[in-house]
C-alpha cells in the first residue's frame, strides 16, 4: 500500500452497527422508566413509552 492510500478494507468495521431502535419506547431511557442515576426519566416520566408513537393503521 502507497503512503497517500486509504486503507479501508481492515479486518473490523470503523463503527459496529446501531442495534434496531423500538419506535414504540422512550428514546432517552430506551423503556426502563428511569435513567442510569436512578432518577425518574424527564422524558416518559417513568412510563418507558414514546411520548408520540402511534402504532399503524389506516
Amino acid at each position: 500500500m502507497r503512503e497517500h492510500e486509504i486503507d479501508d478494507h481492515g479486518p473490523e468495521a470503523a463503527e459496529p452497527p446501531a442495534e434496531a431502535v423500538n419506535p414504540a419506547l422512550c428514546p432517552e431511557c430506551q423503556g426502563a422508566g428511569q435513567l442510569g442515576s436512578g432518577e425518574v426519566c424527564p422524558v416518559c416520566e417513568g412510563s418507558g413509552k414514546a411520548l408520540n408513537y402511534r402504532p399503524g393503521g389506516g
